[in-house]
């Protein structure tokens, strides 16, 4: 069959460096001065994520291209919205104005959020990592449409890859339908299908999975 085509806009505040994630990701390398809004990208499957045809949008952060910017959300399958680590102003702006203007939009969609330049802020390993939960959980707690929160360098070509692999899955493969994001708790129906699946593995109805179970189930599947 035809391959689906993904197309990810990528919007934010000024100077979080949305046009450096794509260009990144397009050539594998970082560039000091890239064009405030890069042409839009259409990848082969064989440079993408997941092996699908990705087309990425940048977009402007002018309130004079607002107009552009909501044809270009309404186009979308994914919005990835970009913040900057070392800024806790743009962060607040993920939720106070960029992901009610995607659902204003196009609430169908999926969004994956990103703190782009995480190298310039302080800290260890371990406090990067807990910043970045506290940043998360908040914003994934109010808005069901966030797949995920994931932080990045473009100067570093830190996640780079991972962020494009997880607006492509947001797509392919969306977790809303099976998970309840606010309530931490799998949907009744995924619960359903899930326990059907292990009745039917059970072979010998033991309410375990022996190891020959476990191994017919992944051949089943895989």
């Amino acid at each position: 069959s035809a391959s689906a085509m993904v197309r990810a806009v990528v919007l934010g505040d000024p100077q979080t460096g949305k046009s450096s994630v794509i260009n990144c990701f397009i050539s594998n390398s970082f560039e000091e001065h890239v064009a405030p809004v890069i042409p839009v990208a259409v990848l082969p499957p064989e440079a993408s994520p997941e092996s699908e045809p990705l087309t990425l949008v940048d977009t402007a952060s002018r309130s004079s291209d607002v107009a552009t910017l909501r044809a270009e959300i309404a186009k979308a399958d994914v919005a990835v919205v970009v913040y900057a680590a070392d800024r806790p102003e743009s962060l607040a702006n993920v939720s106070s104005h960029w992901l009610p203007l995607i659902l204003e939009t196009n609430g169908r969609i999926p969004v994956v959020v990103v703190g782009n330049k995480v190298d310039l802020r302080s800290g260890d390993a371990h406090r990067i990592e807990s910043d970045l939960r506290n940043a998360a959980a908040p914003i994934m707690d109010a808005f069901t449409e966030v797949e995920t929160c994931i932080e990045c360098s473009a100067k570093k070509m830190i996640n780079i890859a991972e962020v494009m692999v997880f607006a492509t899955k947001a797509v392919l493969h969306p977790t809303a339908a099976l998970y309840d994001t606010r309530a931490h708790t799998l949907h009744p129906a995924c619960e359903r299908a899930l326990r059907r699946i292990f009745t039917l593995s059970d072979a010998d109805q033991d309410d375990l999975l022996s190891d020959l179970e476990l191994n017919a189930f992944q051949e089943a599947c895989f």
